[in-house]
Order: C-alpha cells, then sequence, then structure tokens
C-alpha cells in the first residue's frame, strides 16, 4: 500500500478481517491497533448505500460486467450465484448468472431489474456466435454496449432491451477476455479497451495483455490499434506465472488524450499502472505506478480538465474502498484517500465509477460486512475535493 511515499506490508486478509494483533504487542499499541481498523467517522463528502443484496446469493465482480450512466440514470451489472461461505476462496457455488440494478436518482436508490435475455458468458458457445450484424448507432441517447470474454450484447434504449450475442473479433490474440470498456468517439465509431491471452499452453488466468481495438464503420469491422504497455510475461519461465497487464479501465481528456490503468501482476507481486496516449491510442507511455498490492481492478473517473479519479478496493490491512486524485492528466496522483474501511472479508471491490452531472462520483463495487456478511453490491456516492 503506498501511502507518501511509505511502503506498508499489507496483513492477511484474516487478521485484517478480525482485526487480532500479535502476541507481545503493548496494551497501548494494541488500542492505536485497534482503533486504526475501526471505521473512520462519517464524512460529508461520501454517502454508502445497498444496491443490492440477497441473503441466500453472493453478488460481485461489476467491474467485469458494466457500468453505464445517462445524466443521473445508472445502470450496473454484476454476477449472482448461491451463497457459500469460504475462507479460502470465493464464496459462491454453482452456475452464475447476470444480475442488473438501476438508479434514476443518481445513485441514491435501486432496482434491481431481471435481464434473462443476456446469457452469461459461460452459456455462450463462441463457435456458434456471429461476428456480423447491423450497423450499430453508436451515437443513440441511449446507447450501450456490455462485453464479456469472446462476446458481447448491444442496446440503444439505455440497457431496457439487449440484442445479441455478437462475437468479438479475435484482435490481436486469439483468445478474448474482455470486460465491458468502451468509450464512443462518434456516431460510428468507437474503441474499445481489451484484455486478451496468446494460446501459450498457459491457463488463460495466468497469461493477457491490454490492447484497444477500434471500429469506424458502425461496428462492420475493427483494427487492432495497440497494446497498452509491455508484456510481462514474454519470455518468462513457467514458474514465474502468472504474468500480465490486464483489465483496461480507460478516460478520455481530449479527443487524442486517453489515460488507461491496467491491473499487473508477475508471480506473487501485483500492482497498477497508469499509461497515456496522446494520438489516439496509437501509442502509450508508462506514467506511473498507481499503488502496489490492492489485488483489485482499478476504475477511472474523469473530473474534468485534466483531473481523473483512481478508485479501487483494498484487500490488505483495513479491507475497503480507496481513491487517489490526479490533476494533471495522471503524471502525478495526491495521496491515498479511505473512502471507507469497514469490510468484514477480503471478498471485495472491483470497483465501477461513473460522473453525475453535478460532479459527484458514483462507485459501485461488491462489499461485506459485519451486518451483511454474504458480498453483496453497494455503492459509494463521493465529491471529490478537487
Amino acid at each position: 500500500m503506498e501511502t507518501k511515499n511509505r511502503i506498508v506490508p499489507p496483513r492477511s486478509p484474516r487478521t485484517a478481517a478480525h482485526g487480532k494483533t500479535p502476541r507481545g504487542l503493548s496494551a497501548l499499541a494494541a488500542v492505536l491497533a485497534l482503533a486504526c481498523n475501526a471505521a473512520p467517522p462519517a464524512r460529508e463528502n461520501v454517502r454508502h448505500v445497498i444496491v443490492y443484496h440477497n441473503e441466500r446469493e453472493f453478488a460481485g465482480w461489476p467491474a467485469n460486467e458494466g457500468m453505464w450512466s445517462w445524466g443521473d440514470e445508472i445502470l450496473v451489472a454484476y454476477d449472482i450465484g448461491k451463497y457459500q461461505k469460504s475462507e479460502t476462496g470465493h464464496s459462491v457455488t454453482g452456475r452464475l448468472h447476470y444480475g442488473f440494478s438501476r438508479s434514476k436518482d443518481g445513485g441514491l436508490t435501486w432496482q434491481a431489474e431481471p435481464h434473462p435475455d443476456v446469457l452469461h458468458y459461460v452459456e455462450i458457445k463462441p463457435e456458434r456466435t456471429p461476428y456480423n450484424h447491423g450497423p450499430v448507432n453508436f451515437g443513440a441517447p441511449g446507447f450501450a454496449m456490455k462485453l464479456r470474454q469472446h462476446s458481447y450484447y448491444l442496446s440503444e434504449d439505455r440497457g431496457r432491451t439487449w440484442n445479441g450475442p455478437w462475437r468479438i473479433p479475435r484482435l490481436p490474440d486469439p483468445v478474448p477476455l474482455a470486460r465491458t470498456c468502451h468509450i464512443v468517439t462518434g456516431g460510428s465509431s468507437a474503441l474499445v479497451f481489451l484484455t486478451s491471452a496468446p494460446e501459450t499452453g498457459h491457463p488463460p488466468t495466468e497469461r493477457g495483455r491490454s490492447s484497444v481495438i477500434e471500429t469506424k464503420d458502425a461496428g462492420r469491422s475493427w483494427e487492432l490499434l495497440s497494446y497498452i504497455g509491455n508484456d510481462p510475461g514474454a519470455g518468462l519461465p513457467a514458474g514465474q506465472m502468472p504474468a500480465f497487464s490486464i483489465m483496461p479501465d480507460a478516460v478520455r481528456i481530449s479527443p487524442d488524450h486517453f489515460v488507461a490503468a491496467v491491473r499487473c501482476r508477475i508471480n506473487r507481486a501485483k500492482w497498477t499502472d497508469i499509461h497515456e496516449s496522446t494520438d489516439h491510442c496509437r501509442t502509450w507511455r508508462k506514467l506511473v505506478r498507481l499503488e502496489q498490492g490492492s489485488n483489485n481492478p482499478v476504475a477511472l473517473a474523469h473530473l474534468g480538465g485534466k483531473a481523473i479519479a483512481a478508485i479501487y478496493g483494498w484487500r490488505g490491512h483495513a479491507l475497503g474502498i480507496r481513491a487517489r486524485i490526479s490533476k494533471d492528466g495522471g503524471r502525478r496522483w495526491g495521496g491515498e484517500i479511505i473512502l471507507r474501511r469497514d469490510a468484514s472479508s477480503w471478498d471485495i471491490g472491483y470497483t465501477r465509477a461513473v460522473v453525475r452531472p453535478d460532479g459527484a462520483v458514483v462507485v459501485v463495487y461488491y462489499y461485506t460486512t459485519k451486518e451483511r456478511p454474504q458480498p453483496h453490491i453497494e455503492a459509494t456516492i463521493w465529491h471529490p475535493d478537487i
């Protein structure tokens, strides 16, 4: 965890979640340690609300499934499975399906809605999924695109109905591992930020690289624009796996200026890199290492001008949700902001973020608390100080 240039080694999830103190710690130090683990007092610029919770279900990973906004109307997707408590893995069993929740008041209240027509990616056969569809109106007022693994769905009515699935072109690598991350650049053009993996003999979860593809003809064809950063797994022996730079999230600062956050890992080392492109995603250069050790993908939010917020789940000491702000397009970042640190287990995070018309950031993620130990979906409405 990087805090004002000081590296604090993370504690194990079990220790952090239960607030235990090491043997031999003095009474005063023990009191201070417990105080550090306690939830921070409520702040005027932060509010937490429940998006979706069912005590019989696991609900998680909105970072993978997508979040879209149209003014104060917000739609978020996530995975749902049967809840089964686990101390070592995710507390879920059985087949997964997608859940959707919608807010019409800027994230203050949410209503779950069924979309049985949107199949979970595990139910979609890539070889039977078509590539071709009619022209896509990316400029439609209610446009949304949901990407996951090897396929995607399209909507022009704010996600109330979807058509698909359609097959993601195998660009640049043969194993698409997509999640929803796209930026509309015109009525007939859009950029999609992908993860894909080479066919190397390693499991897809151990290899992967971020890239950008573009369409200029309303989705009829796509071309590879670039990879984002180097391939950390190139030339590494099997014993150093996993090695990947995956799950990109990107914001557009100006017509040709983009900033992307990429989740990186080599063996046991985990971190997030920030990259920028000033030529419409054709080339990229690394700016900084944002954080180290969160073990979560980062969500970016464009706050206006060159200001960017980066928000992520933290699975180390003081479990919760954290953020940092850059005012110069991602080159320099302020200190870590703790939005909350009251999680009851490590099984949290996978943030999504949108910016409301009033400038507030709505962050959606999955979470656990003492009151609601089942992983569920929550939102934080945050008014950043910039």
